[in-house]
């Protein structure tokens, strides 16, 4: 194979172009499938200014310019860039690298360089970025990081680990840099554990003092775990720094605690070995379930093993009995049930005594609980397991956004203990309710309504069950739901009227307090905060329940939410609230850039749609211009011959003049034939440049709407449209809600499609519905065949040879963009009514009767024509 042909296939296979661009003419040469990789010929682009002008996309036009100019002037000898080019209606990023080098013949400037598709690239970088961002505000909610160390010793850092260090973004360790942070006495530690893993792919979980770039000591925990053959480890490290300062503050307590065994201090106990008998203080007692008085007394010590948790007592027993043996310290952290039957940890710590024979005979100590220390251990762990369960699912290539959904779910049940998730969609009101000033989202992690029931108002606060003030200002303020549904859209668990496709009226569910709350919702138990009796609690039977909005693009899209049938028998914990916080906040953003994706697509749909009318429709009317042009200049020209070659006298020219009298009538005939050809087409290609305008202006949101009576609005149509000689008739003083320009264009484009296809003498006529849910627009002409009815709102559709074809297309733009439903069907006089439904209709009217009478207004049963 020549090595040409095996360049060209090599080039094709990578998706890439070489190229040549000479610096004196401009002109391009290249190797490799043009066509392919930029979806243009090779005639199109025979410089590197018509590849710019035609290729590239608008907003990298000047980027691409300026570079290919500073290589072409010698400024630079080389450049890489990258830029977008649109194909068949989609972007492609495309890089290209490009050298300056002398031509090998003529010693000119030219610039050499290769250009490749690397569009899946970019995707990914864009999403990886994503992803980036939402970890980043997860490594500072939980105050950590990520790291990895590959089998070579190489080190990387995300940024919230280089945020625990106290580093630059950029700073990149060495692994012996990244140990040196660590304090000396426990440096060691830490390095003996991270060759132990590269090692022997032992993983490990230890904790450590760290000395960030500022010199301040922080705590750390830090763990690690080998993760492929490589002996790659990858791990996080936590700052807990507050935690430990609190294990620390517990430990200088209970050593005092211990210092006051003699004095009889709180939580104190002494165990008379050889009478088997605990005399203990009240807090002790309390703590075991035991009746103070007995235990001021003594007590047998079986007593006390018997509210210890079943699953501690062992271990509790063993350290015991070793206490006892080696006549030395104690100490023991388990779990016991107290006279409420609530599991409490607690640390026991204490000393044997012990004759002079070495028999025991008293054991002292003294017991602290240390319930809330072992929940935010547990907390903290939870956390962690959560946030790797949710980097799994949310980075997983594989899953759609729904699977994503129905896992997180499932990972929110589980780490709330809740049996019940769902997503759910709520349906907005025309005036949909305020969101809450920015100020304060903008503070939601530091502002939570706890609505354990029903919120009550007062003159000047919002007053929840717990009796914990909420400022009005935090509140959201709206109109009543009661014109809103609920929908589940995913859900997680079995309860029946929490299953997707489920609704009911907002009125009737928990969200509609969820959406007006600032930040999320609580409830740890409904009955007991006033909710027995609400609508919500009736329907669905919820005990407990914690939930948050899901905003899309500044709008309520509706809610996320976990709940149970029983009460709680604890407040929902910050912890758990900053989980339902990230799962909310993931969702929205994930709704939000599939909205955006499929606007852009639509977008794309449509210029690409209005490309194709415009290079189809419009050519035809202008080579018709053009063709016309063409024999009215060729007709000049050859009368100028004419008149020049003309050398006759006498009765030849006489007889001359008349026949050139008779050819310049004919001439001027067909010249005015010629003129008046392009003035029709012109008329034509200015009707199609007018509806395309307005066709591309109906895919922009209704940002507003007011209302709108049809009588006046049908008046002022009239008084703009070509009537001819036809009538109309509006049967109705109904006013709708609707964006008056939109309204009076749909009516234009129905009143001059009637005109067009009806005939000159058409009679037109509007009205309401029967059932008052829209109105309707009827004319007596030839109607619309039931097989055309499913394409005449197509762009382009028209049976009319001077039609446009886009009037009704137009027409049905508008409704959609209303929210409206129309349809086309027979009207009573035989011709074609186009109904319109799911309108506004404020003030709906009876049909009125048509009196046959005529003038401007054209209201209550008037009608009007013009001639």
């Amino acid at each position: 194979m020549p090595s040409d042909d095996r360049l060209e296939l090599a080039l094709e296979r990578t998706d890439s172009v070489l190229f040549e661009i000479d610096a004196d003419s401009g002109a391009v040469t290249h190797v490799g499938d043009l066509e392919r990789l930029f979806g243009v010929a090779d005639a199109t682009i025979p410089t590197w200014e018509s590849f710019r002008e035609h290729v590239v996309h608008p907003t990298d036009v000047d980027a691409f310019e300026r570079s290919v100019r500073r290589i072409l002037s010698g400024e630079i000898d080389e450049d890489s860039i990258e830029y977008r080019i649109r194909v068949d209606g989609e972007v492609r990023w495309i890089g290209s690298d490009v050298y300056a080098e002398p031509d090998p013949e003529s010693g000119r400037r030219r610039a050499v360089g290769i250009a490749r598709d690397v569009t899946d690239r970019k995707e990914r970088e864009q999403s990886l970025e994503r992803v980036r961002d939402f970890f980043t505000e997860a490594e500072r909610l939980g105050d950590l990081g990520a790291w990895e160390v590959g089998a070579d010793g190489t080190v990387v850092w995300t940024a919230g680990t280089r945020r625990i260090h106290g580093v630059e973004d950029d700073f990149e360790p060495t692994l012996e840099e990244a140990i040196e942070f660590f304090h000396p006495a426990d440096r060691e530690t830490v390095r003996s554990a991270v060759e132990t893993a590269l090692e022997a792919g032992d993983g490990y979980d230890l904790r450590a003092r760290l000395i960030d770039a500022d010199g301040e000591i922080r705590w750390v925990r830090t763990r690690g775990e080998v993760v492929d053959d490589e002996g790659t480890i990858r791990g996080y490290i936590q700052d807990v720094t507050d935690q430990h300062e609190r294990e620390t503050e517990l430990r200088r307590a209970t050593a005092q605690l211990e210092a006051a065994i003699e004095a009889g201090a709180v939580g104190t106990w002494e165990w008379d070995v050889e009478s088997n008998e605990i005399v203990a203080g009240a807090a002790f007692a309390d703590l075991f379930g035991i009746d103070p008085e007995a235990a001021a007394a003594g007590v047998p010590i079986e007593r006390f093993l018997e509210a210890v948790h079943e699953n501690d007592r062992p271990a509790l027993e063993h350290a015991v009995e070793e206490a006892l043996n080696d006549c030395g310290p104690f100490e023991a952290e388990y779990r016991v049930r107290n006279a409420d039957g609530e599991i409490r940890w607690v640390v026991a710590r204490g000393h044997v005594e012990c004759d002079a024979d070495g028999t025991p005979t008293r054991f002292p100590g003294a017991i602290t609980d240390i319930t809330d220390r072992k929940r935010r251990e547990r907390e903290l762990e939870t956390l962690s397991e959560f946030l790797q369960g949710l980097y799994d699912v949310t980075t997983d290539p594989d899953s759609s956004f729904e699977e994503k959904i129905d896992r997180l779910l499932a990972i929110g049940c589980a780490e709330l203990d809740l049996p019940y998730g769902f997503l759910t969609r709520i349906d907005a009101a025309e005036s949909a309710s305020t969101l809450g000033d920015a100020d304060a989202a903008a503070e939601a992690d530091e502002t939570v309504a706890d609505a354990d029931g029903p919120i009550a108002t007062t003159d000047e606060t919002i007053v929840a069950a717990d009796d914990a003030a909420v400022d009005v200002d935090d509140v959201v303020v709206g109109p009543p739901p009661d014109d809103r549904r609920q929908t589940v859209v995913r859900a997680h668990g079995t309860h029946p009227e929490l299953q997707p496709g489920e609704s009911c009226p907002l009125s009737e569910a928990y969200c509609r307090k969820t959406i007006e709350t600032p930040d999320l919702l609580a409830i740890r138990d409904a009955v007991a905060s006033g909710w027995e009796g609400d609508p919500a609690y009736e329907r669905f039977d919820l005990g407990s329940y914690v939930g948050g909005k899901v905003i899309v693009d500044g709008e309520l899209y509706g809610t996320l939410c976990f709940a149970a049938t029983n009460a709680r028998d604890r407040p929902f914990s910050e912890t758990e609230r900053s989980m339902v916080r990230l799962l909310t906040k993931w969702t929205s953003y994930e709704l939000e850039r599939r909205r955006s994706t499929a606007e852009l697509r639509d977008r794309n749909e449509r210029l690409e749609r209005f490309a194709s009318i415009v290079s189809h429709d419009l050519r035809n009317p202008l080579n018709v211009a053009i063709g016309r042009l063409d024999l009215a200049m060729e007709a000049d020209e050859s009368d100028a011959t004419a008149d020049e070659a003309d050398g006759d006298t006498g009765d030849d020219r006489r007889e001359d003049d008349d026949r050139g009298e008779d050819h310049d009538r004919r001439e001027d005939d067909d010249r005015r034939n010629h003129l008046a050809a392009i003035e029709r087409s012109l008329d034509r290609m200015d009707a199609l440049i007018t509806d395309l305008l307005t066709l591309a202006r109906q895919g922009e949101a209704i940002t507003g709407t007011e209302s709108v009576t049809l009588a006046d609005c049908c008046r002022d149509c009239w008084a703009t449209v070509e009537t001819a000689a036809a009538d109309l008739s509006v049967r109705t003083d109904a006013v709708v809600r609707a964006d008056r320009s939109r309204v009076t264009q749909l009516l234009e484009n129905l009143f001059r499609n009637a005109v067009e296809h009806g005939g000159r003498d058409v009679t037109i006529t509007v009205g309401v519905l029967p059932d008052g849910d829209g109105f309707y627009v009827a004319d007596d002409g030839p109607g619309i065949p039931e097989t055309e009815r499913d394409h005449v709102f197509e762009a382009g559709h028209s049976t009319a040879d001077d039609g446009t074809g886009f009037g009704l297309s137009i027409v049905r733009e508008i409704a959609t963009a209303h929210g409206w439903n129309v349809r086309v069907v027979d009207a009573d006089s035989g011709g074609a009514r186009f109904e319109f439904t799911g309108v506004d209709v404020e003030t709906p009217r009876e049909e009125l009767p048509a009196d046959g009478g005529s003038g401007p207004a054209a209201r209550d049963g008037e009608s009007t024509s013009e001639e």
